[in-house]
Formats: structure tokens, sequence, C-alpha cells
């Protein structure tokens, strides 16, 4: 992790059993400690994957609203 420099995103579900919570916490932590651009996305009621389809949804826009803070959208494409 110390030397991961771009921003991210890490989506994670509370009952993930593959990786602990408490992991995904101490990433978001040290990517904010050293100043790191990160976005945190829990899911309380999923575990190592998303089942619901509104999750699936939340994601999608969560992710997708990351591309477009980080990467931007073209001027000519902001107006469609």
């Amino acid at each position: 992790m110390d030397q991961v420099k771009a921003a991210t995103i890490v989506l994670h579900g509370a009952n993930d059993t593959n990786v602990p919570l408490v992991e995904a916490e101490q990433v978001v932590t040290n990517l904010k400690h050293r100043g790191v651009p990160v976005e945190y996305v829990l899911f309380p009621d999923e575990d190592h994957g998303w089942r619901k389809v509104s999750n699936r949804i939340h994601s999608t826009v969560e992710i997708t609203s990351w591309f477009v803070k980080y990467l931007g959208v073209p001027k000519q494409d902001a107006a469609k």
C-alpha cells in the first residue's frame, strides 16, 4: 500500500468472510493518512460480491462517479 499514489475506490461487503472488514478499513485509513484520494463504499448487507440488484446498481453508480471525478469527462461529451 505504501506505493499507491493514484486515487482509489474501495467497495466492500461488511459480511465478507474472504477479506475481513478490518483489512478494507486499514487500506482506506492508510491511503487517507498519506493523502491519497480514496472513496470507500461499504455494503452492510453483502459479503464477498454483490448478490442484490440494488447493491449492483449502487456499486455501478459509485464506480461511474469515481471515473468521472478522477478521469474527467471530455467537454464535448458533457452536454450529452
